[in-house]
């Protein structure tokens, strides 16, 4: 064998075993994500996947941009501290790290140059069988509550995050977490599944329409016509016709699922919503200065969860009526006790606002431009559009089906986790994202020619 090809050999088995290794992170999440553990433990979960990444694989694959990412973090933290002073908590930037530990996984591991047969037929088998057994356990929550299939149930399809959620009519985040993850895997099934089995897509899609969490269908409808509108603008009209067909069957079946839409939407063009408020008392302030200008507030200052914590207003106690600081320090500057808390209080503590996610006045997108600042936001938003252009461009390139759909495939998932960033501070819950990008992860590749050897791949 000569030296080239013993090359080309190493490099192979490096790749499949970065693949496996990415499988291997992908199931464990996502048995994580959708068990009853404290969703605080799963904040760690991108960190132990990148210790795992770092045991499995050669470090030299992912030195380069471990070395980036480090200097950047150094950098950011000198200028904030230098510009900000007293109004910058240096604790609340490292939790605001830790919170967004999902993307930095994201940035640091590279995706492999393609996926196996073998690889991608266990993924397929393992996805079936999560959205069926996820589907079939929300379904019977539903059946058990005996209140209906319609939006007063709707909170209560949990999944095996909360399997008795039916029984102790706990809500939290639970709906959320499991909408979130099973809309990933459906769309992930619909989409790159070859040999699909009707019952999967049809228990699936049920049991997301019971979840009724309106916000999430919201992001994946709107994503999936960004993605037409893209590569075909021309169809665009029939893909929103065939969703409005489907929204006016299921606001036949099942109105009040459809119900708190018109209220939402009455609330937004009032100016009454809690998001608009805090969208519209924030953003001006970030053009007081110059530095608010380039630098935000500082990452894990203002709207974040991360500053929401250390404000001391996170956690309240409804027996009580007063808020718990179980870390007991209290992080605030100025503009966020002034502008921001004073509403995140409204809406935790008044009932009429239910707690609901439509009501609260925080949402990734808004934390991100008030911290990051108009500049380094724009910059983040060419990345994104660039990323996303690369996507389509690609698409056109190619010419087999399933690369085809790969490419439609990454730029609706990446719609969508945009799409639910203007709900919620979802970027920061690896619970409800950490799965998501590690599929888009496995499938972005890094090269343009991927294996050459196309007998051993079905991707790449």
């Amino acid at each position: 064998m000569s030296i080239k090809e013993k090359d080309k050999a190493l490099l192979l088995e490096q790749d499949e075993r970065l693949q496996k290794t990415l499988l291997n992170i992908l199931v464990i999440s996502q048995i994580l994500v959708f068990s009853p553990l404290p969703k605080e433990l799963m904040i760690i979960m991108p960190i132990v996947a990148l210790v795992y990444v770092f045991f499995k694989n050669p470090l030299i694959y992912i030195f380069d941009r471990i070395l980036l990412l480090g200097m950047v973090i150094t950098v950011y933290v000198a200028v904030c501290w230098i510009l900000f002073r007293s109004d910058f908590f240096l604790i609340n930037y490292l939790v605001a790290l830790l919170f967004y530990s999902s993307f930095w996984f994201l940035f640091l591991v590279k995706s492999p140059n393609g996926i196996s047969k073998l690889n991608k037929n266990r993924l397929d088998l393992f996805v079936g069988k999560v959205i069926v057994i996820e589907a079939i356990v929300g379904i019977l929550q539903v059946a058990f509550l005996n209140q209906g299939f319609d939006l007063s149930s709707g909170d209560y399809v949990q999944g095996t995050i909360n399997i008795f959620s039916f029984i102790n009519k706990e809500n939290g985040f639970a709906n959320i977490f499991f909408t979130i993850n099973q809309v990933s895997l459906v769309t992930y099934y619909i989409l790159m599944v070859e040999n699909k089995k009707y019952h999967v897509m049809i228990f699936g899609v049920f049991s997301i329409i019971l979840a009724s969490c309106i916000h999430i269908s919201l992001a994946i409808i709107a994503a999936i016509v960004c993605t037409m509108a893209l590569i075909n603008f021309i169809k665009v009209g029939k893909v929103l016709l065939a969703i409005l067909l489907f929204l006016g069957v299921l606001s036949v079946l099942a109105p009040r699922n459809l119900a708190s839409f018109s209220s939402y939407k009455k609330q937004i063009l009032e100016s009454r919503n809690l998001k608009v408020k805090s969208t519209f008392v924030g953003v001006p302030s970030l053009f007081t200065d110059a530095k608010s200008v380039f630098f935000g507030m500082g990452l894990g200052q203002y709207g974040s969860r991360s500053s929401l914590i250390m404000s001391g207003k996170y956690f309240y106690n409804k027996q009580t009526k007063k808020f718990r600081n179980p870390i007991g320090v209290v992080n605030q500057n100025q503009k966020l006790k002034n502008n921001l808390i004073p509403l995140w209080v409204k809406a935790t503590t008044d009932d009429s606002y239910g707690m609901s996610v439509m009501n609260k006045p925080v949402y990734s997108i808004l934390s991100l431009l008030m911290e990051l600042g108009p500049v380094l936001f724009s910059l983040l938003g060419l990345l994104f559009g660039a990323f996303i252009l690369k996507l389509r461009y690609r698409y056109f390139r190619v010419s087999s089906k399933m690369e085809k759909r790969r490419y439609f495939y990454l730029m609706v998932t990446s719609f969508f986790v945009v799409g639910i960033s203007f709900f919620e501070n979802y970027l920061e819950i690896a619970q409800a994202i950490f799965p998501t990008l590690i599929l888009v992860l496995l499938f972005l590749k890094q090269t343009k020619q991927g294996y050459n050897q196309s007998n051993k791949t079905v991707i790449g």
